[in-house]
């Protein structure tokens, strides 16, 4: 009879306890039902768990046939976006099926990932899901099972949306595809038409000729010598900076035609810059021997460079880039030229790194040179250069006093006495004065209270 009162007050708190869960899982779906961003689990810039996302955690607890009854009530498509999500956290065994209704609703979702708020529709986002799952090697069962099923639903459709052509780029290589995107191309459609030049079947050869302006882009997929007449006819309808000149001369080069004879045309036609824009197609970049001699003929003659043209000149094995670069450096014409369309890649410190072993005989050659063919806004990369090559203090210094004497214009005397400042240990102030007296392009305008405050600070009396 003791133990009576106990085991009632177990029973209370536990009865409590699933009370309280049950009413915090109403509570989080209540406010699901009126949220309008989808948020993924991390959000913001500190990466932060969100209310909603710690409510979604709640609602796929929930079993598959209230989520189902959710879903047919509620009209907010964030909250079908969450819905969603739970029913393949939950392994709906039927989620192929239902996936097929939600595609074809075309409501776009508002979502954040991170920093990143986008829309999308709801198909694309479940899928995205799915493809994520399918990175976790312990449900490879559940979830390709579910991705091919899906793969064959889309591809077999009637429906040509962006999921569409995602699916068939995934599946493209894919044998049991072929027939499926054949018959797409043979109906005109343009990607399936470069997606069937990806099994270079040369049966389809006669139907891939028929496709006049899709040529150089199919060439790309299917390298037949057969369509080297018509880019060769093709090629000579453009002017060098043409649009499509690039993509029918890379296609004429894949088909095996002169290197020699592509390098002679494009360097008496073209200009460096359009030579650089050709040089920005990636199929371009399949063909060592050609694009080596036109980053060289760019870099020698206009000392201009970009990222991709140094890591292709840094991986060719028959020349050591430090000669090339070099010459360029020496010999070149016209400013430097860092062209970066990799903002992970750090062009500058890795060109720089190139010329550090140089012999010391050239060291300040190549620091006079530099100094005197950089512009304004590379001026500054003079001192990654002179700590990189380990080329004496005064060299640098004598090189960019030579260039105050020589500037005419305010900004660029004035970037360099900022490079010159970290050195004033070094520095032969008369000389200095000298330069500053003998050429007053600096003396005009508002420029001249920003010298005399600069000069005031190195303690140089002009």
């Amino acid at each position: 009879m003791c133990r009576l009162p106990g085991f009632l007050l177990t029973v209370l708190l536990l009865s409590s306890v699933i009370i309280q869960g049950c009413q915090s899982t109403e509570d989080s779906v209540l406010r699901l039902k009126g949220v309008n961003l989808l948020s993924y689990q991390f959000t913001g810039y500190a990466g932060t768990t969100d209310r909603s996302y710690k409510d979604y955690e709640k609602l796929k607890k929930l079993p598959v046939e209230a989520l189902l009854t959710y879903y047919e009530e509620t009209n907010n498509p964030v909250f079908k976006g969450y819905l969603g999500w739970a029913l393949i956290d939950k392994r709906y065994d039927q989620f192929v099926d239902f996936f097929e209704k939600v595609r074809i609703d075309t409501t776009r979702v508002a979502m954040m990932s991170g920093c990143i708020v986008s829309d999308d529709v709801l198909s694309n986002i479940l899928y995205d899901k799915l493809i994520i799952e399918s990175y976790d090697d312990n449900e490879l069962g559940y979830i390709s099972t579910t991705i091919n099923s899906i793969d064959s639903i889309i591809l077999s459709s009637s429906l040509r949306d962006r999921l569409f052509y995602r699916v068939m780029q995934k599946s493209g290589e894919q044998r049991k595809s072929y027939s499926l995107i054949k018959e797409i191309a043979y109906s005109g459609n343009r990607t399936a038409i470069f997606h069937l030049a990806r099994f270079q079947k040369e049966h389809d050869l006669e139907f891939l000729h028929e496709q006049k302006e899709l040529i150089p882009e199919i060439v790309v997929h299917f390298p037949h010598h057969s369509f080297r007449e018509i880019l060769n006819n093709e090629m000579n309808t453009y002017e060098c900076g043409e649009e499509g000149y690039s993509r029918t001369l890379a296609g004429y080069l894949m088909t095996g035609n002169s290197f020699d004879r592509i390098i002679t045309k494009l360097t008496s036609e073209c200009t460096h810059i359009q030579i650089r824009n050709l040089l920005i197609s990636s199929a371009m970049y399949t063909f060592s021997k050609p694009v080596n001699a036109l980053i060289e003929y760019n870099w020698r003659n206009y000392r201009e460079i970009d990222d991709a043209g140094f890591r292709h000149l840094k991986s060719n094995k028959d020349k050591e880039i430090q000669e090339i670069l070099l010459d360029g450096v020496i010999n070149g014409k016209g400013e430097f030229s860092f062209v970066c369309s990799d903002y992970e890649f750090d062009l500058k410190t890795a060109f720089f790194q190139e010329l550090k072993y140089l012999p010391d005989s050239i060291k300040a050659e190549v620091i006079i040179n530099s100094a005197r063919n950089m512009n304004s806004h590379d001026l500054y990369s003079l001192q990654m250069l002179s700590e990189s090559i380990k080329v004496p203090s005064k060299y640098l210094l004598n090189a960019l006093i030579e260039q105050i004497r020589s500037s005419r214009y305010a900004f660029r005397m004035f970037n360099i006495l900022e490079l010159l400042k970290p050195h004033l240990a070094f520095l032969d102030k008369d000389r200095l004065v000298i330069v500053f007296r003998e050429n007053t392009s600096w003396d005009t305008g508002n420029w001249t209270s920003h010298f005399r405050e600069e000069f005031k600070s190195m303690r140089i009396d002009i």
